[in-house]
């Protein structure tokens, strides 16, 4: 059930109903109408047409005869209106403007300015009679409406205020003379003093059915020597002064089925109250008293101000006024009337309220509707405790469901020319049920009124248009729909049209049908991705839909649209999906994983999902890496195997990333890209048990803002200990500061250099740490020296604030061989892509290992997903069969082979390393071998391309 009288419900195509507020049933002579409408061609000194209608009201009412309406269009009129000449008896001046049911913004607003400025007043009538004014938004900065010496006027259905500012203002103020004024169904708020003034001398008075909220300091209604007012079914709010006051000699009054509030805005800074007004709700002076009825009053005890001040006496509640002063109040409640809304809305009653079917329907003043027109009904959930009809509420508002949604459904919503649509009514239940519904379908054929709750039609001719449903219920309550809009195309094809872009996912891709256009609506969009996934349906055309892929490749992406006519078309595009380019950002080595502290090892031909992402969102400083570099350190439990490395989700490849050897510590440096859920998978081969030590030196983003790129050097030794180099060997436990910045080619501002540390001539087995300098502790380790064999792996690590970095050596003493292949920072060309590892090279199918001082060359550039334009590559080379100690080479081809090392073959060993080298202009590499024969592995794990 709905409790707000002005709410409206638009969403997608079910448009609310909102009811019209039938006007006051007026006299027109002849039928005669004046126009006012501030558009171009409106003139001042015309006859006020519709066609020409006149510029400002105030030319209107001058020009207005007795049963004359001046027809107000809703716009911001800058002026005071006055008028000077009135009315006849049943012919009076009307001046009309809209529906106050439809809110302020719907109305003409007479003496108003954007800048924030008013006139003095809205509206003064100064010695007229028998003028209406309905269905305006008035404002003045000293009050909205003046009567002075009026007779017979009548003030409908506006909406009015004055001034916050000053404090002699009143939204409407009455004196003099006046006479037989109706003041009825009107909202007056947002005043500095009393919303409603009745002035000495004034009489015959009826003020019923308004809603009045003074929330900026003043008192609600103040009637001063103004005997025989009456005061019926107003809803009043005030914060300084009585809700309703009767001072001086206003006898003779009636104030009955009122609900009242003092105090109910306290939060809206008011200016301190003025004792003289009295903090009382009713508020009546004792020459007030004689002939004066108060009763079916509704009280909120809301605040410490007493409920009434009788011939100064106050009275706490209306029990105690009752019992203190008979014959008034029987029917008082002083309650928490449950008010729907907020105090901005001027506090229509809720469904729970007192005031539900407890007013006197015979209270002189009382009108049949309430203020926005609805009719008096009977809400069968409360008992009929009132008098007469004994279900009239109390206050200005009838709790009632004639305001609920009534709502209309188009569809479709567009359609071709010649073709129909089907407007579906929505009745949502009422206490009074919708006995017909009148359908305009806004294109010049003539309205349909059907019990039905189902309508067709054709429209012949393209456009634009907005039907209307006025739906009529048994007790005479209307609803009107507001736009309801058609959309008529001419006949043409449905064409849909897909768009693809990537988002933050490495492989994650977003794909939107918005710019599909038929005459039809679209009803539905169907995206198959082309890698056997279920399809995704969707009946949004502005979201789309989002897919993130397993694997690297080339897939065919379809889009079928289908319309409301029954049609459907495709559309389909190839998308190359592989990850973007990234910049590189270092941190300080963290170990990730060690299975030794596990309950199990990894099994052979078992797989361990090390999960990054959200575990890790720190280290990365929540940003989403597309690849992460990788120390890994497999530990045999005693037979020879390999690992992988890959991402999660995506297909194992056929690679390996870790050859280890049975009883030893074999590590190798790994960049891999991070799968779709956060993760990176490490599958151990049928080999045996090994355990897996994991640490992470940095990652790529896309984030390229904050992060370093690649320059390769020449590669260039920096370290070499068996020549005495930083003082020779490394003993146990000690640490070696080597100094990296300004050496090899390697600047000042470089953040992380890659580099390939080579441990020989060890006594004892250890592990080798390379960390920045500055940084405390150990956590994680690169290298695995044994006694008899030279081992090399590729580190890549953040320099220190002094351009350096630290070498820890756990055990025994070993010599260091420390190259130099690259570095990163702010300023270089290169970006990586990673690939999900990929091989190219093995030369066991090939039949053609690499012979002693051998090199082959292999095309890199323009092979597979990596483009012509590849400046740099980072690879798994893999030495294996070896028939003597050796060394392998890997550099650009076309140039001269550097006199460094990548890794150092061994007989009987499989021994890989992780290879970071430039391409030769041909977009190729070389790959040397120094010694004996052996068989060469190349797996591609990214390029770099210059950013």
């Amino acid at each position: 059930m709905r409790q707000r009288h002005l709410a409206g419900l638009a969403v997608a195509t079910v448009i609310a109903l909102g009811a019209g507020l039938p006007a006051p049933v007026l006299a027109v002579a002849d039928g005669a109408t004046l126009f006012v409408n501030p558009v171009s061609g409106c003139t001042d000194t015309g006859s006020g047409t519709q066609a020409a209608p006149f510029c400002t009201i105030q030319a209107a009412v001058d020009a207005a005869q007795p049963g004359q309406t001046v027809q107000v269009a809703a716009a911001t009129y800058r002026e005071q209106v006055t008028l000077t000449h009135s009315g006849e008896p049943g012919k009076p001046i009307t001046v009309r403007g809209g529906d106050i049911r439809n809110g302020l913004s719907t109305l003409p607003l007479v003496g108003f300015d954007p800048g924030g400025t008013a006139a003095d007043h809205g509206f003064v009538l100064n010695g007229v009679h028998d003028v209406t004014i309905t269905g305006l938004g008035i404002r003045g900065s000293l009050g909205a409406v003046q009567l002075a010496d009026t007779q017979l006027v009548t003030l409908d259905g506006n909406i009015m205020g004055g001034s916050t500012s000053g404090p002699q203002t009143a939204g409407i103020h009455l004196s003099g003379t006046t006479a037989s004024t109706t003041i009825s169904r009107n909202i007056v708020r947002g005043l500095a003093r009393t919303a409603i003034v009745v002035d000495a001398g004034v009489t015959g008075t009826i003020l019923t059915t308004n809603a009045v909220d003074n929330q900026a300091g003043g008192a609600g209604i103040q009637i001063t020597d103004a005997p025989g007012t009456v005061i019926t079914s107003n809803t009043v709010s005030s914060v300084c002064g009585p809700a309703i006051g009767l001072l001086g000699n206003s006898s003779k009054a009636v104030v009955e089925n009122n609900v009242l509030a003092t105090g109910f805005d306290t939060g809206k800074n008011a200016p301190a109250c003025d004792p003289s007004q009295g903090t009382a709700k009713l508020s009546v002076s004792a020459d007030s008293v004689p002939g004066t009825v108060a009763d079916y009053n509704l009280a909120d005890p809301f605040g410490n101000a007493p409920v009434y001040n009788w011939a100064g006496t106050s009275y706490a509640t209306a029990a105690d006024f009752t019992k203190a002063v008979p014959q008034q109040g029987a029917h008082d409640i002083t309650a928490d009337p449950h008010y729907s809304g907020n105090p901005d809305t001027a506090l229509p009653i809720g469904s729970n309220s007192p005031g539900i079917d407890s007013a006197d329907a015979n209270a002189p003043g009382e009108l049949t509707t309430d203020l926005y027109g609805y009719q008096r009904i009977d809400d069968p959930a409360f008992p009929n405790t009132g008098t007469g009809s004994g279900y009239y509420d109390r206050g200005a508002f009838e709790f009632t469901t004639s305001s609920r949604s009534v709502a209309v459904e188009v569809q479709p919503r567009q359609i071709p020319a010649g073709a129909s649509t089907t407007l579906t009514l929505h009745d949502f239940g009422s206490w009074s049920p919708v006995v017909s519904y009148t359908v305009d379908f806004g294109d010049g054929t003539p309205t349909v009124t059907t019990t039905q709750f189902s309508v067709q039609h054709t429209y012949q001719t393209a456009g634009s248009y907005q039907a209307t449903v006025v739906a009529t219920e048994q007790n005479g309550d209307t609803t009107t729909t507001g736009d309801t809009t058609v959309q008529v195309s001419p006949p043409g094809l449905l064409v849909p049209k897909l768009t693809s872009s990537r988002n933050s996912n490495p492989l994650g891709y977003d794909f939107s049908d918005f710019g599909s256009t038929s005459p039809w609506s679209l009803e539905s969009f169907s995206f198959d991705f082309g890698d056997g996934s279920s399809p995704v349906t969707t009946t949004d055309v502005i979201t789309g839909t989002s897919h993130t892929y397993a694997n690297e490749g080339d897939y065919t992406v379809t889009l079928t649209v289908t319309d409301t006519g029954g049609r459907s078309e495709k559309t389909s595009q190839l998308l190359h999906v592989a990850y973007q380019a990234g910049a590189f950002h270092p941190t300080t080595p963290m170990r990730l994983l060690d299975t030794r502290t596990l309950p199990s090892s990894v099994a052979a031909g078992g797989t361990f999902d090390l999960q990054l992402l959200p575990n890790y969102s720190n280290y990365f400083g929540y940003q989403q890496p597309t690849a992460v570099v990788l120390n890994v350190t497999a530990v045999s439990k005693g037979r020879d195997g390999h690992v992988t490395v890959y991402p999660t989700g995506s297909k194992q490849p056929t690679t390996s990333s870790v050859n280890y050897v049975g009883g030893q510590a074999v590590p190798n440096l790994i960049t891999v890209p991070v799968g779709p859920t956060g993760a990176v998978s490490f599958a151990n081969s049928w080999g045996g048990d090994v355990d897996l030590v994991v640490d992470i030196s940095g990652f790529y983003s896309t984030d390229l803002s904050s992060g370093s790129r690649f320059t390769p050097l020449t590669p260039a030794r920096l370290v070499d200990t068996r020549n005495g180099d930083t003082g020779g060997k490394l003993g146990p436990d000690s640490t070696r500061n080597i100094k990296v910045a300004g050496s090899g080619g390697v600047p000042a501002n470089a953040t992380a250099v890659i580099l390939n540390l080579t441990g020989t001539d060890a006594t004892e087995t250890t592990h080798l740490d390379v960390a920045p300098s500055g940084t405390s502790g150990y956590g994680a380790s690169n290298l695995n020296p044994v006694p008899g064999q030279d081992r090399a792996n590729q580190v890549i690590v953040p320099l220190g604030p002094d351009g350096s970095i630290n070498v820890y050596n756990h055990a025994g003493s070993t010599d260091i061989v420390l190259d130099v292949f690259g570095y990163y920072s702010p300023d270089g060309k290169g970006l990586f892509t990673p690939t999900t590892p990929t091989r190219l090279l093995d030369t066991r199918t090939t039949g053609t290992p690499l012979s002693r001082d051998s090199q082959t060359s292999l095309q890199i550039a323009g092979t597979g997903n990596v483009p012509a334009n590849a400046t740099g590559a980072v690879l798994n080379v893999t030495a294996t069969d070896s028939t003597a100690p050796s060394y392998l080479t890997v550099f650009p081809d076309g140039q001269t082979r550097p006199g460094t090392s990548n890794l150092n073959a061994q007989p009987g060993v499989d021994v890989p390393n992780h290879v970071t080298t430039p391409l030769g202009t041909d977009g190729r590499v070389d790959v040397y071998n120094h010694d004996g024969t052996t068989d060469v592995l190349a797996d591609l794990l990214g390029y770099f391309t210059a950013g």
